[in-house]
């Protein structure tokens, strides 16, 4: 139960912070150069046209508070040493940003075709 907390706490903590910087962002006009944006762009080859960016960054707020707060209750979860903490972290993190990047631009790709 102390895990379910731990968990709920970071997300919407993080969602939060993400969502503002969201804001902000899109206030400024500096949304479509985030990395988000540019690494599915360069890495599937999408135009401005396949995508809208104000629901995709959104999505992206989603998801990027999705990663931070699984990897940071998985890894107090199995270890107390915090060596393996950050090593454990660290590759989780990456696991996560690669898998769910890239669905996201194939699911992008997918309805580019269509």
């Amino acid at each position: 139960m102390e895990d379910l907390m731990f968990f709920l706490i970071t997300f919407v903590s993080i969602f939060i912070i993400l969502l503002i910087n969201y804001f902000v962002k899109k206030k400024r006009g500096t949304l479509k150069k985030s990395r988000e944006f540019l690494l599915l762009k360069s890495k599937f080859k999408l135009s401005k046209k396949d995508f809208d960016e104000d629901k995709l960054g959104l999505v992206f707020v989603l998801v990027n508070s999705l990663i931070i707060a699984v990897t940071a209750t998985i890894t107090t979860i199995l270890s107390d040493d915090y060596i393996w903490q950050i090593i454990i972290g660290f590759a989780l993190l990456m696991i996560l940003i690669y898998l769910i990047y890239g669905s996201i631009g194939k699911a992008l790709v997918r309805n580019r075709k269509k």
